[in-house]
């Protein structure tokens, strides 16, 4: 699988590999948000198991559509030469159609990965095992957050 599939993969978030004659896609779930150095990246209670992102990796352009625990979101990547750093190239997150349903826990993670994910933010990616993949933005700055990702 190419490296921008398993980068595009960790940017947005449940389960199954499938393959297609055009595309391949994989599902995976969020399980931590390292947002800062200092603060715990597990998700609250009211999050956990509700950001997933699905894959599609085409010859033309890798995309990722998911949820948050408030809303739809989509995107699509670029990547280098080298295969080393991919960049967000544009992403959309659907309307939160009703506020009062996404709060606490819940609205702090949507609002993390809001702010994580803008397009022109670089990321690079990590793959401790076949089932787990970290996704660091912002590779070059110093304690860059990260999102780690579990296939499910």
């Amino acid at each position: 699988m190419k490296r921008s599939a398993l980068l595009a993969a960790a940017l947005c978030f449940p389960a199954a590999v499938t393959a297609c004659s055009s595309a391949q896609q994989e599902t995976w779930q969020v399980v931590a948000i390292y947002a800062e150095p200092d603060l715990p990246g597990n998700l609250p209670a009211d999050a956990a198991g509700t950001v997933n992102v699905r894959l599609t990796d085409t010859k033309d352009t890798p995309t990722f559509a998911g949820t948050t625990p408030c809303a739809e979101v989509t995107g699509t990547l670029t990547q280098n030469d080298d295969e080393q750093v991919t960049a967000i190239d544009t992403v959309e997150f659907g309307a939160i159609t009703n506020d009062d349903s996404c709060i606490g826990g819940a609205r702090h993670t949507h609002n993390q990965l809001a702010e994580l994910l803008k397009p022109g933010t670089a990321i690079a990616m990590a793959k401790p095992s076949e089932e787990e993949l970290r996704v660091v933005l912002s590779p070059d700055a110093v304690n860059p957050p990260s999102i780690w990702l579990r296939r499910l």
